[in-house]
């Protein structure tokens, strides 16, 4: 018998899910504030539903490292420090630098279209100003790298400090017009790849990073003064 031509049913969302997905969202686009402590109790009311998915859901991005918890006060926003933004740029320049030394040289059409894909979905994302599919694409992008090398270590790595590099891309965000630069930055690596320079991409890939370092740092500086 041929197949029906009906749609599958799609999975319902569990109200843990449902509300993973929501904190984690107000989470990296900035919408909880990293000086408050968000009781239990609060975040259900927000999200109109009971304690236990709430407590599920935030149990599971404390493990992921989003949030941390404190007995008796609540939920709080994990805040990067300048040392810690230091090992991430250092720990992601290390591993993709590899990366695209491993590519530079067989990287295949398919994956070169699959990369300038990526960009067409932050340009997408860009123009209507979705922040938070922007960002997810920007670490797909790099997470891309990773996983066409078959750095199978590193990318383990990679994953640990995944959620922390979103945290500082959705930061970066802040500064106007960044979103255009990023693609840009984007487009001169892939383009680099392309032409199997791994100097040039390595060298746009360094810039890349260090400019989304810098911004960051002086967005962090500015609240602080």
């Amino acid at each position: 018998m041929d197949r029906l031509n009906i749609n599958p049913i799609k999975k319902r969302q569990t109200m843990k899910e449902i509300a993973y997905d929501e904190i984690k969202s107000a989470i990296l686009t900035g919408q909880l504030d990293k000086k408050e402590y968000y009781p239990e109790t609060l975040l259900a009311e927000t999200l109109n539903t009971s304690r236990t998915p709430v407590r599920e859901a935030a149990n599971e991005l404390v493990a992921e490292g989003l949030l941390l918890v404190y007995p008796r006060k609540g939920y709080k926003v994990k805040e990067i420090s300048a040392d810690e933004r230091e090992q991430i740029v250092y720990l992601r320049t290390c591993i993709e630098k590899k990366a695209l030394e491993v590519l530079h040289s067989k990287i295949t059409e398919d994956q070169l279209s699959e990369l300038d894909e990526i960009i067409e979905k932050q340009r997408e994302a860009m123009e209507v100003e979705d922040r938070y599919v922007f960002i997810e694409y920007d670490q797909k992008m790099h997470a891309t790298f990773v996983q066409m090398a078959e750095l199978n270590i590193m990318e383990d790595i990679f994953q640990k400090i995944y959620n922390l590099m979103r945290l500082i891309g959705h930061t970066a965000l802040m500064k106007q017009g960044r979103m255009k630069e990023v693609i840009e930055e984007h487009k001169q690596v892939v383009q680099a790849l392309r032409d199997g320079n791994y100097d040039e991409a390595s060298g746009n890939l360094l810039s890349h990073l260090t400019n989304t370092h810098q911004i960051v740092q002086t967005i962090e500086d500015t609240k602080t003064n």
